[in-house]
């Protein structure tokens, strides 16, 4: 069964996000239908164990932390993204989550390593103790503004997004979904101290 944790944006962030859509409407491919997050980690973990991995979560021991909104940039070749700003808390919230629950991810469910990071070894090391070649080091914070046409990074202008860069948002909490297919379903809030 499939997993994704999230942390979420200030409201002021999402209403900047939806501002930003209308701004690009033209170049927009598709919109998720997921609330605007950022994510903290994504596996794959036996239905056996959920209730296990659960339990863990409520035990991290993280305080509530500010970060800021950077550049946008593409992701994956075509999803627009507005970057955040790694910091210690970010960080610290990132790890602490993957090392609650790495002992329930399944080895044999974890994709390959992708053929571009064989050779990286950094990359390997990560891939072999959390599972994911994109944690740890590698973490990319970002949240999706919207699937678009990649086309759009040649006629972007920074300055003619309203006011993301630099807007910050206090992170309290994080969520956890079991995704079935399409549906994702909330398992829970995690408060942060």
């Amino acid at each position: 069964m499939k997993y994704v944790i999230y942390f979420e944006p200030s409201l002021e962030v999402e209403k900047a996000i939806i501002a930003t859509r209308e701004t690009i409407k033209d170049s927009i491919v598709r919109v998720s239908d997921k609330p605007i997050h950022g994510t903290l980690m994504a596996t794959r973990i036996s239905p056996y164990y959920e209730r296990y991995f659960l339990d863990r979560l409520p035990l991290l021991r993280c305080d509530r932390f500010q970060v800021s909104l950077e550049d946008v940039a593409l992701f994956d070749n075509d999803k627009l993204v507005v970057r955040v700003q790694k910091n210690s808390g970010l960080d610290q919230l990132h790890r602490s989550v993957f090392d609650a629950v790495k002992k329930f991810i399944p080895r044999e469910e974890i994709k390959p390593l992708s053929e571009k990071y064989v050779d990286d070894p950094a990359r390997v090391k990560v891939y072999e103790e959390l599972g994911s070649p994109y944690c740890g080091e590698f973490y990319n914070p970002h949240l999706t503004i919207a699937q678009v046409d990649p086309l759009i990074m040649n006629t972007l202008q920074e300055e003619s997004l309203p006011g993301l860069s630099g807007l910050q948002f206090t992170v309290d909490k994080f969520s956890v979904y079991r995704v079935e297919k399409d549906n994702y379903d909330i398992l829970g809030y995690f408060f942060l101290r």
